[in-house]
Order: C-alpha cells, then structure tokens, then sequence
C-alpha cells in the first residue's frame, strides 16, 4: 500500500446543500402543520424535489484517491478510474482527468474562483488544487513503487455506475410536483 484513503468535496456545497434542505424540511413541516395532508399532497413535492435536488448536486458527489485508483462520484454517475488509465490531470473549472477511454469531469471539486479556473494552476485552485495535487502525487508514488510497470491499456479500463435510484426519485419528485399543480 502506498498510501491512505483520500476523500475530496466541496465544503461550500455542502454548507449550500445543508441549507437548502433544512428550509425544505421546515417548509414541508410547515405546510403539513398549516394545511395537513391535502396541502402536502399539493404543493410538498416542491420542497422535497428541491431537497433531494440539492442533496444530489452539492452534498453526495465526492472524488476519492485510493491505491486502487480514482472514484469520482458524479450527479449521475459514479465513474471508477483504474490508475493505469489516467493520462492527465488539469483543473480548468474543475478537476478533470483525461483518460484512455476519455475525459472524467469531478463535480464534487470546483476550482477556487474564475481567475483560478483561467489559470489551469493546481495550486490556486481550492478543492480543485488539492485534490489534483494529491492525484498526481499518488499516480507518481505508485509509477515510482513498480505497481503499474505491468498493466497494458487492453487490462483496464474506466468503469461507470449509473445512478438509477436518484433518477428514479427526481423523476417521482417532479411527478408529484406536476400532479400537485394539477390538484391546486
């Protein structure tokens, strides 16, 4: 083993994100208090949409670096990168690796402001920054320790994990707001 388990996300998303659902959850709470179930059924899917919405873009998604390579969790999507894919990694907006099977954008780690981003500097590039700079560092420990001299292009590749749940209950959530439009 090279080194630990390192989990990166934006400490500002999840400010927003825990924000964003406390006034959900009071909103729901309130409207329930207010106008019992029939005013729920009507206007709760708003509140709870934009809950489960929040959640999704700016609490859950996560870049993790391990020795067993990269995984990003998207929005949508969770994309392992094996190390012997990365090519490159850059951080214009936000970290993105290039790989052998196509660029991986990370949601989880925007760069630390637009001259940052205009940059493409790591080191001035917040979350972004860090979680480049601990990649990089990573994917070279395991090149100087030996562990990818055996890998060749055909043995690996990167792996996607669509999130079929969360699109489910985002597809629910706008139903119930549009049937609750529909009952108002």
């Amino acid at each position: 083993m090279v080194g630990p388990v390192r989990a990166f996300r934006s400490s500002f998303g999840r400010v927003l994100a825990g924000g964003m659902m406390l006034v959900a959850g009071l909103s729901l709470v309130l409207t329930a208090a207010d106008g019992g179930l029939p005013a729920l059924a009507r206007t709760g899917g708003v509140p709870a949409l934009v809950a489960t919405a929040t959640w999704a873009l700016f609490w859950r998604p996560e870049l993790e670096v391990s020795d067993g390579g990269l995984t990003v969790r998207n929005v949508f999507r969770t994309i392992h990168v094996p190390w012997p894919c990365v090519r490159r990694v850059s951080t214009t907006w936000t970290l993105r690796l290039e790989t052998t099977d196509g660029p991986v954008s990370v949601w989880a780690t925007p760069i630390g402001g637009v001259w940052a981003a205009r940059r493409d500097d790591p080191a001035a590039g917040g979350v972004a920054g860090a979680a480049a700079r601990a990649t990089e560092e990573r994917l070279e420990a395991l090149r100087d320790a030996g562990y990818l001299a055996g890998h060749t292009l055909q043995e690996v590749h990167v792996t996607i994990r669509w999130h079929v749940g969360l699109i489910a209950a985002l597809v629910a959530l706008a139903t119930w707001v549009w049937l609750g439009t529909m009952l108002g």
